[in-house]
């Protein structure tokens, strides 16, 4: 029994530096996303909900041949090999948290923010927020919703290396 007195503090010392940890490997999990996002993806199909109908509609055809790359200092560029134009931009990943109640528990998501100019005069083209953000080695999976003329339209974007 004495012995087992004095493994209690290493073992409560141990726990509490595994807990103390954590923090550091959301940093860490989060760099690694990023690490997957960085490169060169093409479009691999583009999925229109468009307000509320049943089915979703395939709209791939209009990002036919686009390459998005991510690079390491946070620039992005958008090639449109059909047009033969290039677009610069810049992107940034964000940590969302958010308060499951069925669970009771954190939950963490990933939104991926990108900005994309005009080359000729530098002028905002446009402004993407992807949620729901879904990255593999091979895949990239996100959601993103504007308001258009007719409503609000919701698009599944999702690449692939």
């Amino acid at each position: 029994m004495k012995q087992f007195r004095y493994l209690v503090p290493p073992l409560i010392l141990l726990g509490l530096l595994t807990a103390s940890c954590s923090k550091a490997d959301n940093i860490s999990s989060t760099s690694k996303v990023e690490g997957k996002i960085r490169g060169e993806w093409i479009v691999d199909k583009v999925a229109l909900e468009d307000n509320g109908k049943l089915f979703e509609t395939d709209i791939t055809g209009q990002y036919e041949k686009m390459k998005f790359n991510f690079d390491a200092n946070n620039e992005l560029s958008i090639v449109n090999q059909q047009k033969n134009e290039t677009y610069p931009g810049v992107w940034y990943l964000d940590e969302i948290w958010t308060w499951d109640e069925e669970d009771q528990e954190e939950k963490k998501t990933y939104s991926l923010y990108m900005s994309v100019y005009n080359p000729s005069d530098t002028t905002q083209i446009s402004i993407m927020t992807w949620t729901d953000l879904r990255v593999s080695s091979g895949r990239l999976v996100g959601k993103d919703s504007r308001l258009v003329d007719d409503g609000m339209h919701k698009y599944t974007y999702r690449l692939k290396r």
